[in-house]
């Protein structure tokens, strides 16, 4: 995200798609085991994500695989796919390709987030059967860091007029807040896994919207 160059927006998708995915792999093995298809009774993974992911920012053919995949491969099938068919000029299925234009560039942010919710719910409905395991996705908010800095250069904006606007951003420490409570709270009924958290609230997939206790 990081850049203007294809190679640096590919790296977008192969750290927060294809990098947690391996990560995720290879710590299962070293992970707490509970009873399965008891949720809760095993470990917890919390993967970082962004509202770029949530349904509402997904149309068509993207919507259509990503919203119920079946199985993890699905989800590596139709990112390989978005990596494949970018390096064209057009695309019925992701519109124009301009990797010097903003929106584009945000695109490749977008997808490695909406792959990284689908992967979510398929990992977690796979683990909790097996282990008892939940895979849950949280966003931290607009925090204060390097790659935000960067990410309004590159995109000719500047982060301290944005923020001297009224627009809030975090600190690391209130980034950190729903990722450590999601993963240290007392487990309830309400942390099945494969849900979308934000300022300590379940977040509708579909709508973007705080969900009440229960919903």
């Amino acid at each position: 995200m990081m850049g203007t160059k294809r190679e640096d927006l590919v790296q977008t998708i192969l750290t927060n798609y294809f990098g947690t995915r391996n990560i995720t792999d290879a710590m299962i093995p070293l992970m707490k085991k509970g009873t399965p298809g008891v949720a809760g009774s095993g470990g917890r993974i919390i993967n970082l994500s962004s509202r770029a992911g949530l349904f509402a920012t997904m149309e068509g053919h993207v919507k259509d695989v990503l919203k119920n995949p079946s199985h993890l491969e699905a989800v590596d099938k139709i990112t390989q796919e978005f990596l494949e068919e970018t390096k064209s000029t057009d695309d019925p299925k992701w519109g124009a390709i301009n990797h010097s234009d903003s929106t584009f560039r945000g695109k490749f942010y977008q997808v490695s987030k909406q792959t990284l919710g689908a992967a979510t719910r398929v990992y977690n409905k796979q683990l909790v059967a097996l282990h008892g395991i939940t895979v849950s996705q949280v966003c931290p908010g607009m925090v204060e860091t390097n790659m935000l800095q960067e990410a309004f250069e590159v995109n000719g904006l500047v982060l301290q007029k944005f923020q001297a606007l009224g627009n809030s951003t975090k600190g690391l420490a209130d980034g950190a807040d729903t990722p450590v409570w999601l993963a240290t709270a007392p487990y309830d009924e309400e942390q099945q896994g494969g849900q979308f958290y934000a300022e300590r609230r379940r977040i509708d997939y579909e709508t973007g919207v705080p969900l009440e206790a229960g919903a």
